[in-house]
C-alpha cells in the first residue's frame, strides 16, 4: 500500500519549508512520501537511481538532511542505528520489530492522549515538553 502525492502538491511542500525546488529533490520527496516503510537513504536511492541514473547516493543523503532540518520529514533510527526517513508528519508512533528491524506507524489516540496528559501533569525542570513519540520494540508475529 503506497500513498500518492502529486508532483504540483510535492513543489507546494517545498516552498512551503522554504526550500528550493529542483527536479531532483521532487523525486527524492515523491519516492519518500509514497512509501509506508520508512526508507532508508540508500532503499531511495535504489528505487531512483533507475530512472535518474545521474543521481548520486550522496545527493539523496544530503536532500533527506536538508527536508529533515527543515522539518519537511522526520528521521527515525532504528534498532540498528541506521537512519530511516518517515514524511508523514501526523502525530504518530512507530512499532520497531527486533527480528526484521522493520519500523510500522502506529496510531492510537487513547495511547496519544494518555502520554499527552501525563507529561502535561508532570514538571520537568528547565525542560518545555513539546512532543513526545514512542518507539515500541518487539516483533512482528505471522
Amino acid at each position: 500500500m503506497n500513498r500518492q502525492i502529486s508532483t504540483e502538491d510535492s513543489r507546494q511542500k517545498l516552498v512551503e519549508h522554504n526550500l528550493r525546488v529542483t527536479h531532483q529533490r521532487l523525486v527524492i520527496y515523491m519516492e519518500l512520501y509514497s512509501s509506508l516503510e520508512h526508507p532508508t537513504a540508500e532503499m531511495i536511492y535504489s528505487r531512483l537511481v533507475k530512472e535518474y541514473p545521474t543521481l548520486s547516493l550522496a545527493t539523496v543523503y544530503k536532500t533527506l538532511d536538508t527536508f529533515a532540518k527543515s522539518g519537511l520529514i522526520k528521521k527515525l533510527k532504528s534498532i540498528d542505528d541506521s537512519v530511516h526517513y518517515d514524511a508523514d508528519l501526523h502525530f504518530h508512533n512507530h512499532l520497531i520489530c527486533n527480528k526484521t528491524k522493520k519500523i510500522v506507524d502506529y496510531k492510537d489516540e487513547e495511547l496519544n492522549k494518555l502520554v499527552h496528559d501525563y507529561f502535561k501533569s508532570k514538571k520537568i525542570d528547565n525542560f518545555d515538553v513539546q512532543e513526545v513519540s514512542l518507539k515500541i520494540f518487539g516483533e512482528i508475529l505471522n
